[in-house]
């Protein structure tokens, strides 16, 4: 089979169709280490690509995305939670098992775990930040609790975020799964984040 690789699917396909014969040929620990290898391939690609990564993750059914970037290292997965649409990276940090999640939002900056908690309800919120470091749970409370009458207690940081080259049946899906929140404004951003329009 491995003679038969090229691009795309096909190889993926022709490999599953002959494995029966190369495990018979190889032996059957050759399938564990083709799995090993494939899991650290993807791992690397997630860590060398998390834009691509976090795209490619959006349409994830919830469980899989939370499977999948959980299993990463902290700090891969801060970066494929920050890349991804928030409205699905808070509910994530949910499902994630609570002593990895900690883990992950440690390896993140104060103002992205803010965003990403300030979405989530009064108990989710509370389970979360109290198991934050100290100081990092410190900062997140200060930039969600900010003075009322000032901006940026007036202000929904809650923004809902698209990529520029987000079809629109994929950005109508995505608002489709927002919980109940009434979005007046789209905001279209760039591969790094930044605002390209509203």
């Amino acid at each position: 089979a491995i003679y038969k690789t090229g691009r795309g699917e096909e190889p993926v396909l022709v490999f599953l169709e002959e494995i029966p014969q190369v495990s018979s040929q190889l032996g059957e620990g050759v399938i564990a280490e083709i799995v090993e290898f494939t899991r650290k391939l993807l791992s690397e690609l997630m860590a060398r690509h998390p834009l691509d990564s976090a795209t490619a993750l959006a349409n994830a059914d919830p469980e899989e995305l939370v499977r999948i970037v959980f299993a990463q290292p902290p700090r891969t997965a801060a970066e494929l939670l920050r890349r991804l649409n928030p409205d699905e990276a808070a509910p994530a940090l949910v499902a994630a098992p609570p002593e990895i999640a900690t883990d992950v939002l440690a390896a993140m900056e104060p103002t992205v775990v803010a965003d990403l908690v300030g979405r989530l309800d009064d108990e989710q919120r509370a389970a979360i930040t109290t198991r934050l470091p100290p100081t990092l749970a410190r900062e997140v409370h200060q930039i969600l609790e900010f003075p009322p009458g000032t901006a940026g207690k007036l202000m929904d940081s809650r923004a809902t975020r698209f990529l520029r080259d987000e079809t629109v049946e994929q950005a109508l899906d995505r608002l489709r799964r927002i919980p109940e929140r009434r979005i007046t404004d789209l905001m279209i951003v760039d591969s790094e984040g930044r605002l390209d329009a509203i």
